[in-house]
């Protein structure tokens, strides 16, 4: 087991009384305060700090909310502007917590490597070029992840197991999923809503697929088929371009690994295609309105997506070390289209291709980092699928979720949002776990 085990000075572990006392003496001054406020928001005010203590001394709650909460985004940037931020800095504070207590962390691994290396390119990068309030927005999103990454595996490698992750994230894109085709049919010509782009939210499902066919292999459970139903049927109505192609790939290497059926695989064809019968029942108008609507700005959007590829492409060779520094794409894309035959009639802010515009931000050495992260966490998965053992299902489903992602990721941007790091720690996790069972 090539796991490093730092060890802290005894003076440095906290116990888990002394957090609760702590949390206990907030939660006290917290309330006497808000009561002069009134019941309700005294109330409110009460709730958030349990919760948050509760955060504080259990980091692997704290894991399994941030997993949960995450295809759930755009719903809680709704209720606060600050919400994911703050459960994300609550994540990183009950994972030091947890570190100081049990005195070690496991941290030796090349992904992380990769991770402190992506943040170094990061830190030249912003150095170099400051983008004002849209580059520390754009950085801090990248800070959070390479955190996240971090916490996922070291937890996953002490007392977290990594299927308990992956449930975690399949039940709740599921119900992410259910929340997405009931907009749809209700009233919008998309999927969407748990996160606010059609695209992005294709992206979580997607993930949540792949996950599902695997935990369904070495768990066969009836509810895990139906979870997939529902997943395929929530990318299907995003109506996402570049999720389809992901799925058609991702769906193509599950079949080589072994993680469906060619019976699974026409059974839910009939499915889908009895939803969408009744959906053509229940509402004629529906199915053509999108579609319509779908193709009417599908050349434009051909066209423009060139252009944001061949604008990042630039960028990318004009600062090819370290870029022009996060949310540089964005604040310097009117600059490169006055050399560019087009007439847009709107802002295009993102390359709608992850890998070209993390070289426009970060330059070919931040580029070489993040695919870094994501190939090792896939590599790990293959590992661990061919030793086999409980979790060789799970192992084989993150390695096909990575390469059905990386596939959607070349029309999608999709550095900013938790599937590709999470997959990752769960590459490395499941790899991990098969060699401590050794």
């Amino acid at each position: 087991m090539s796991v490093l085990m730092r060890q802290l000075p005894p003076t440095a572990i906290v116990s888990r009384r002394t957090v609760t006392t702590l949390a206990t003496l907030a939660l006290v001054a917290v309330t006497s305060s808000v009561l002069l406020w009134g019941p309700i928001v005294s109330l409110g005010a009460v709730v958030a700090v349990v919760v948050m203590a509760a955060l504080l001394t259990n980091a692997e709650l704290a894991v399994l909310i941030f997993v949960a909460v995450a295809p759930f985004e755009g719903y809680a940037k709704a209720v606060s502007g600050s919400a994911v931020k703050a459960l994300g800095a609550a994540l990183f504070a009950a994972w030091l917590l947890s570190v100081l207590r049990r005195g070690r962390v496991r941290l030796a691994q090349p992904v992380i490597g990769c991770a402190i290396a992506l943040l170094a390119v990061l830190l030249a990068s912003t150095v170099l070029h400051a983008n004002g309030p849209l580059g520390a927005e754009v950085a801090t999103r990248y800070v959070s992840y390479i955190a996240a990454l971090v916490v996922l595996v070291d937890c996953m490698a002490n007392r977290l197991p990594p299927r308990r992750v992956a449930q975690v994230y399949v039940a709740a894109s599921t119900l992410a999923a259910l929340a997405g085709l009931v907009a749809f049919f209700r009233h919008n010509l998309r999927a969407g809503g748990p996160v606010g782009d059609p695209n992005d939210f294709a992206f979580f499902l997607l993930a949540a697929l792949a996950l599902t066919l695997g935990l369904r292999r070495d768990e066969p459970r009836r509810r895990y088929a139906v979870a997939a139903i529902i997943l395929l049927l929530g990318i299907v109505a995003t109506l996402s371009r570049g999720a389809l192609v992901g799925l058609a790939a991702m769906f193509v290497l599950a079949a080589a690994a072994h993680l469906i059926r060619m019976r699974a695989v026409f059974g839910t064809a009939a499915v889908v295609g009895v939803a969408v019968v009744c959906v053509l029942l229940l509402d004629p108008t529906k199915v053509s309105t999108s579609l319509h609507a779908k193709g009417f700005v599908a050349a434009q959007n051909v066209d423009e997506r060139l252009l944001r590829w061949q604008v990042a492409a630039e960028m990318t060779y004009d600062h090819p070390i370290v870029g022009l520094g996060p949310g540089g794409y964005r604040e310097n894309f009117d600059r490169y289209i006055n050399y560019q035959p087009a007439d847009l009639s709107h802002q295009l802010d993102v390359a709608h291709e992850t890998y070209l515009e993390v070289s426009s931000e970060l330059g070919l050495l931040g580029l070489g980092a993040f695919l870094g992260v994501i190939g090792l966490g896939a590599s790990s998965a293959v590992r661990s699928a061919r030793r086999g053992g409980s979790d060789a299902g799970l192992a084989n489903s993150v390695w096909v979720a990575t390469a059905g992602a990386a596939v959607a990721a070349v029309f999608l941007t999709e550095q900013y949002y938790l599937p590709l790091w999470l997959l990752a720690a769960l590459g490395i996790s499941v790899l991990s776990h098969e060699q401590d069972g050794d």
